[in-house]
């Protein structure tokens, strides 16, 4: 193959097979995207050659296997996008040495482990970060809270187990939040923390809690969280108490879906009227 080849684009065409063995030699490749195929098998050890790699995309493909454990040698990693695959095991933690990290996304693959043992402090750059649908465990690490360029975070459909906590304010660019499918506590506390998250205009809380209730009053005198919240999302966790009285003062609101829970009306129209 070509020895002084920087970029590899083949994205979205009928390639299948296995990754060829000579790109592994090709140590000036700086980007491999090769999304939208039907390529498969392990992503090898070789590719631990490709230290200048800033970019590697093999989105909807049929990879499978583990990744590479000394991962983090890939220090200059920009872009990891790995997300609709059938890879396994646990994220290799040297993955935490890739310091330039700005995207992050394993979504929707078989990924296991438990996400407080995960070090994302020296993540500074990372913007987005996506572990849909895998299959994590433990708490939110709260060593993501470091990583204060991150504007967006899924961990949507793991087996989480946390409370929303105050540190998610210094997140000051966070704009989506999905917490859904997992087992959260406190849905009081997943409310009125991320309220005060001025950027925030995403926030899924569907399918995490179990019968708890939701507080009808946040303070409506002088209310002025969730400045920007555009989608609100709390169905199917069973959730009891009157219908919010703060939701209408959710100005910038277009999505809200209460589905599959025991709301009963609030008492007082006039909140409602009036806003």
């Amino acid at each position: 193959m070509c020895s002084k080849l920087k970029v590899f684009c083949a994205g979205n065409n009928n390639l299948s097979g296995t990754l060829p063995e000579d790109m592994y030699n090709i140590t000036t490749l700086e980007q491999i995207s090769l999304p939208l195929n039907s390529l498969y098998g392990v992503l090898r050890d070789g590719i631990l050659n490709l230290t200048n790699l800033a970019i590697h995309d093999l989105h909807f493909n049929q990879f499978s296997g583990v990744l590479p454990l000394h991962f983090g040698k890939l220090s200059k990693l920009k872009l990891l996008l790995l997300h609709f695959n059938n890879l396994k095991g646990s994220l290799p933690p040297s993955l935490m040495n890739c310091t330039r990290l700005i995207q992050l996304n394993v979504g929707v693959n078989h990924f296991e482990g438990d996400l407080s043992m995960y070090n994302f402090s020296k993540l500074g750059r990372l913007r987005k970060l996506d572990l849909l649908k895998n299959q994590f465990t433990g708490t939110f690490p709260t060593s993501l809270y470091s990583c204060k360029s991150l504007k967006a975070i899924r961990p949507t459909a793991n087996d989480i187990e946390e409370q929303i906590q105050p540190e998610i304010l210094s997140l000051k660019s966070l704009s989506y939040l999905s917490l859904s499918f997992n087992r959260l506590t406190n849905i009081t506390g997943a409310i009125k923390i991320p309220m005060h998250c001025n950027s925030l205009i995403f926030l899924s809380l569907g399918s995490s809690f179990e019968e708890e209730e939701v507080p009808a009053d946040l303070g409506m005198a002088d209310f002025d969280g969730f400045q920007n919240l555009r989608f609100l999302d709390l169905r199917n966790n069973e959730v009891t108490g009157q219908i919010p009285i703060w939701l209408s003062k959710l100005k910038k609101l277009e999505v809200l879906n209460p589905n599959s829970n025991k709301f009963t009306r609030a008492n007082s129209k006039s909140a409602w009227d009036s806003s």
